[in-house]
Parts: structure tokens; sequence; C-alpha cells
């Protein structure tokens, strides 16, 4: 390794620790999120989506980041995937990042220990040894999940191990080795046919992933094409089209399909026929069975019959791209191929006619709703207003990531979606538990973004959000009994952020309009370090997670700080905003009737907080539906809740 590559990486950290970036609080967590970004570029991940991944922290085991992919597509939420219904692929990248100028034992003895328990999926919860967080268990029941769900069609699992310092690659020591083949052997034990390696990276290593950015002007060889009114109809070789949407080590340049690159559906039957046609050239052309690629560009010059294409972005014909990358990556020797792919090209700067386009093309084919979201109206709009205040809203995913423009500026759908449903719908529980399945529902999306509302509000609410997670990262860091993980830093967010602007305008009712007119600027880094310091003392409590035990903080703050007006507000929101699942909850004769079973059972008061657990085990039922019971008699009056205490006298819930 060049001394001079640990040199730059230097440079690097320490330029994201003096910058004002909120996920840049102390240089091994600096570190820690350089590497985890330069190691998934090829996936272009959001920052939300590498949060999502980082297990980093009290409890760890050794694993500071663990992601899931299906057929390529970072797997966060089972129940809000879209699964393939043919033959899939998992591959389970396994990070370890240390801010260490050399690779040391210690770090790997320890992720043998872990690798042993959280990869053996035969292992219930109950039954493993080792202490582990929250985080690192919802990763391994993720990866139990896609496991037993995809096993019918499961064509490939890979498991890729890597560990990050800032060392030298060819220094690593022999004990280091052996140990990491150890995990290697380990791995293949628990995974028949599993594809597994493990990967040291250094300083060296990461600047090379580092200096790969994203290569958006791109030249494509043609056999012929016709331009007519600023497009063209083209006809490349599958070879040479296979190389145009590739880099320079084989890997497909993801970043060219925007966000919908998310959405391949695997080798469904579209796509194995499509595959079939490429394995075994007939007597047609592959461009007469196919519905060929369509390509948006701001400019294309034609120069001996080579296209240079200015700015691509791929808005349609995925399915396509991704079986022909598949079909030639998947071969020792690339052959060149002279069948024909049709390709559409069209020439056009008015991002509203872009807009268009994207939409239309892509209505043709099933694709995630919230990437047609991205092209309405009022996403445009948002994304003008946020520009104007000098702040960027990515309509689509790493847009303004991959123009190299700060992070700390930047604001993704989800961000300002769950920070609207907090701040302005009053339902913070919900907004720290969102899922990019509720802008599918029409009258969700229409009341979040409803085009008659100031948008003004989204620079402030990001703004806000921006500077309390700002601050929370460094108190978080340096609280005794925290460190940084995304998870607590959405349980925290909305509550400190509610009760700044609570305690700032003398009202927990406060509106939308009040928002915008908000003086961000008078909440000061004590003022947020007081509120959380409030806060804080409550996160100790299992309940943490209830939503009736974060109405009780909002209760004993409103005492606290003497805001009297508008606590019923929240209280009452939080619980309408999530109506669908209280009414299939109501809707369910299984659970009104275990209701009325559980009434009969129940032992004298003072009943305790396992309440839920002793009447499954008398009832013999499950511990979920008893929670589901409880909670409708809740909601219907029946019970009341209070400090985690059931309570038959009907009462308001806390």
């Amino acid at each position: 390794m060049a001394k001079t590559d640990i040199v730059l990486i230097n440079s690097i950290i320490d330029e994201r620790c003096t910058s004002s970036n909120p996920s840049a609080q102390e240089k091994g967590e600096v570190f820690e999120r350089f590497a985890t970004e330069q190691i998934l570029k090829e996936f272009d991940l959001s920052d939300e989506e590498i949060s999502g991944g980082i297990v980093d922290g009290k409890d760890d085991g050794g694993i500071d980041s663990f992601y899931i992919f299906v057929n390529g597509n970072l797997l966060q939420d089972d129940h809000d995937f879209m699964w393939p219904k043919s033959s899939c692929e998992i591959a389970v990248y396994i990070i370890t990042c240390k801010h260490y100028d050399t690779f040391r034992q210690d770090v790997i003895n320890n992720e043998y220990a872990t690798i042993s328990e959280i990869l053996d999926l035969s292992l219930p919860d109950s039954q493993i040894k080792g202490n582990y967080n929250i985080d690192v268990l919802e990763q391994r029941k993720l990866l139990m999940v896609a496991y037993k769900k995809t096993a019918p069609r499961l064509t490939n699992l890979s498991i890729r191990f890597f560990f990050a310092s800032r060392g030298d690659t060819t220094a690593v020591g022999e004990n280091i080795v052996s140990r990491s083949v150890q995990i290697e052997g380990k791995a293949r034990e628990l995974f028949s046919n599993c594809q597994v390696s493990y990967e040291f990276i250094g300083s060296t290593e990461l600047l090379a992933y580092y200096r790969k950015m994203p290569q958006y002007d791109l030249e494509l060889p043609y056999v012929t094409q016709m331009e007519y009114q600023g497009g063209h109809i083209i006809l490349a070789r599958l070879t040479d089209y296979y190389r145009f949407i590739t880099n320079e080590d084989g890997n497909l340049r993801k970043y060219l399909f925007d966000s919908n690159v998310r959405d391949f559906m695997g080798m469904n039957a579209v796509n194995c026929d499509i595959m079939n046609t490429l394995k075994n050239p007939g007597k047609t052309d592959f461009w007469w069975l196919n519905n060929g690629i369509t390509i948006l560009a701001t400019s294309a010059v034609s120069t001996n019959n080579i296209l240079t294409i200015q700015n691509v972005q791929i808005v349609n014909g995925l399915q396509t791209s991704q079986t022909i990358y598949r079909h030639f990556s998947s071969k020792e020797e690339i052959v060149e191929d002279n069948r024909l792919v049709m390709i559409k090209l069209i020439k056009q700067d008015d991002e509203q006619v872009r807009d268009d386009v994207i939409r239309s093309t892509n209505n043709q084919t099933s694709i995630a709703v919230t990437s047609l979201f991205a092209t309405d109206d009022v996403q445009r709009n948002i994304e003008d207003i946020m520009k104007n205040r000098g702040l960027y809203y990515e309509r689509r995913v790493n847009y303004y990531v991959n123009q190299g423009i700060d992070r700390e500026l930047i604001f993704d759908i989800m961000y300002l979606t769950a920070g609207y449903i907090a701040l302005v719908l009053k339902a913070p529980y919900y907004a720290s538990r969102l899922k990019r399945k509720v802008l599918t529902d029409p009258a969700r999306y229409n009341m979040i973004f409803d085009s008659g509302n100031s948008l003004e509000i989204w620079p402030q609410i990001a703004k806000l959000l921006r500077m309390v997670d700002k601050e929370l990262l460094i108190l978080l860091n340096k609280a005794a009994d925290f460190s940084y993980s995304n998870n607590r830093l959405k349980k925290s967010r909305y509550i400190v952020t509610i009760l700044i602007l609570a305690r700032k305008l003398g009202t927990f009712n406060f509106t939308a309009t009040d928002i915008v007119h908000f003086d961000t600027s008078s909440v000061s880094k004590g003022f947020i370090k007081e509120t959380w310091d409030f806060v804080s003392k409550y996160f100790a409590n299992e309940y943490m997670t209830k939503r009736w035990y974060l109405n009780h903080i909002y209760n004993d703050a409103s005492v606290h700080w003497g805001i009297t007006n508008g606590l019923e507000v929240i209280i009452r929101q939080d619980s309408d905003f999530d109506t669908e699942k209280l009414k299939s909850l109501a809707g369910n004769q299984y659970i009104k009737t275990l209701a009325e079973r559980i009434r009969e059972v129940l032992p004298k008061r003072p009943w305790n907080q396992n309440l839920s657990k002793s009447i499954a085990l008398t009832l013999n039922v499950k511990a979920t539906d008893v929670n589901n019971s409880i909670r409708f008699m809740v909601e219907e009056g029946l019970f009341s809740q209070e400090n985690g205490v059931h309570s038959d006298e009907p009462n308001t819930l806390f």
C-alpha cells in the first residue's frame, strides 16, 4: 500500500468530521459510514437505506452493518417487498469497519463467535447464547424470512464478509487470514451450495471505490439509427449494449436505471423467455421479439456509428437490460453477439416532459408506485421550493447524491413524508415506523401531499428535523448507554421535535401555518439538549416502542413545562392515523371472541406487566392474538391502559 493512500483516507475522514454532515460525529463513526458507502456503492442505496442496515452499537457482536439483497433489491421490510415469483438470488453483506491502521485479531475473533450463532437459522432466538442488540436480531429475522420464503425458487445464495480498516491488505497477519477462512467455512457449513467470501478492505481499496464516480455521459456503438424530431431509433449489437450498461469491473451501472432498478422481477416467465432467446439464437433476430429499451438524455451526437450520449437515464426496459446483463456476465469470456436490440432515445431538457415520458413508459409495466409518484406535479413543486431554500429533494433515489451535493442538504421522499405525518398530522408513533406502502394508499398520499397546503411547510420540516438529527446524533453518542443507530434516531427525533415546537409555541395543537412561520434559528443547541435530557430518561424502559408509552412522555412533558393545551390532539391523532389496522382488528371475529374469553380468566387486580403472556399460556393461544384482543378492547373503550397496566374500567388511554 502506498503511504499516500492512508494520508488521503485520513483527509477524507477529517473533512467529513469537520463538515456539518449529521452522520459525522466522531472518526470511528465517520469511517464506518464512509467504508460502508463505498463497499455498497454498486447498489446505489439512499442514505436511509444505508442507515437501515447499520447494527453497530452495544451488543452488536462485532458486526457493524448487515444487508440482505434479493435479486439485487435491498430487503428492509418483509411485508412491503416485491418478492420474486420464480427463480431468485439472495446476497448477504456483513460488514465490520474499524478506524484502525491495521487489521486486528480480536475483531475477527469476535465476529467468528457471532457468525456461528447469527447465521444458524435453525436456532430460535431463545437458544442464542450471545447478547445481541435488537438491530442484529431484526436483520437475522429478515434473513430467515427471505431464506424460507424463497427456498423453493432460490437459485443462488451468496454471503460476503468485509473487514474494512485503514490498514494494508498485503500485510494482514496469517492468524487473521486463517480466522477469515474459518468464518467462510462456518458459513458454508450452515448453508449448503452457498458462495462465501471474506474480503479485507484497506485504504488502497477504499480509495479505488471512492474514485469510481457514476458516469452518465456514455458512448453507444450502433449498427443503424434514425433521427427524427430530436429523437433516435437505434439498433445496437447485444454485446455493445451490455458494455454500455456495465462499468469497467463488469458490474451493472444501476444508477442509470434510477429507482426503477429496485423493481427487477427476477427470472419470472417473461424474463425466462428473454433469457431463453438470448441463450438459443434462432432464425429471428432478438429485436424482433423484444419491445426494446427507452433512454432519456439531454444530448446525443452521432460520429462514425457511435452515439455520444449525455445524462443517460434508462427509463424503460429494465427487465430486458437486467436479463441481458445476467446472460453475458455469467460467461467466463464475452463472445461477440451480433444480434440487435432496439433502443428509443429521447433528447429532452424539459423536466416536465422527461417526467411525462417516465410515467408513460413505466405505467406499461409493474413498477413501484413510489417511482411514479416522483413525476407528480406536487412532487416537482416540493423539489422547486426546497431548491429555492438551498435544499435538495430527491424525488428519485440518489439523483443529487450522484451529483456530489452535500448529503446534509439532501432529503428523500420518505424522510419528509415521515416528518409531515409526525409534525402536521400529529402521528409521531406512526411516523417512526413508516413504511413505503403508506404512499400506495391514495387517500393517505393525498392527505400528506395535499396540493392545497403551503409549499413552505416542506423546507421547514426539513430544516427542523435535520437540525434536531444533527444534535441528537452527538447526544446519542455521548450518552453513557447509547451509541449511534438509525433506529434510536428514528424513535427519538419526532418526540424531541414535537416537544421543541410545543415548548416554543406554548401548545401541542400547533398547525402547519405555525410551523411555516416558525423561526428555526430560535432553537439553540442548548434548547435541543435540554429537551433531549428530559426525553432520554424514558428510553431505558422496555415499553419505549409502545404508543401508549410515548403518550405518557407527552403527558409528563406537558406537566413539566406547563403545556396543557392540545395534548389530547397527539394522543388521538396518532391512533386515528392507523385506522385501517384498527378496522381489521374490529372485523376479526376470532379476536372479538378471544376478547370475551380473556375477560373470563382475568386475575384479580393489580395486573402485572406480563399479563398477556400469562393469559396466552392459560388459554393455550398465541401471545400476539392476546395482545390484539386486548388492543381491540382498549380501542372499544372496554379497557384502559396506563403505565403498562390494563384496567377493566374504561378510561382515557395514555
